[in-house]
Formats: C-alpha cells, sequence, structure tokens
C-alpha cells in the first residue's frame, strides 16, 4: 500500500482534523489507545496513528 498512515495523536496533542477526516471520534480515539496499547492517557504515548488497514497503532514513549 501507498502512502503514510495518519497521526492521529503526538503524546497528549489530539489532531482533530485527522480525526474528522477519518471520521474517528475522541472517544474511538481513546478505546483504540485502551484495546492498541493498555493505555488510558495520551501522555504516555509518542504517536498514534491510523494505519491503511484501518486499525489503530501505537508508540509509546520511552520509558
Amino acid at each position: 500500500m501507498k502512502g503514510e498512515a495518519s497521526i492521529l495523536a503526538e503524546g497528549a496533542t489530539i489532531h482533530h482534523d485527522e480525526l474528522r477526516r477519518a471520521s474517528i471520534s475522541p472517544e474511538a480515539l481513546q478505546s483504540g489507545l485502551r484495546v492498541g496499547a493498555n493505555l488510558d492517557d495520551l501522555a504516555q504515548t509518542k504517536t498514534v496513528r491510523l494505519e491503511h488497514d484501518g486499525t489503530i497503532s501505537v508508540v509509546k514513549k520511552a520509558v
């Protein structure tokens, strides 16, 4: 697949334009965070991306 994954959030900063473009609610983003990385707080993430297959992937901050 070509192109890049959409960055939905970087750290605690949510990219609301990307959420709207992907038709994802902030609640769905939080759910993806819990399911994908077992986290409740965006501040614990480096990036949250929407992959081409529709899944939300999370890169955690280094501890």
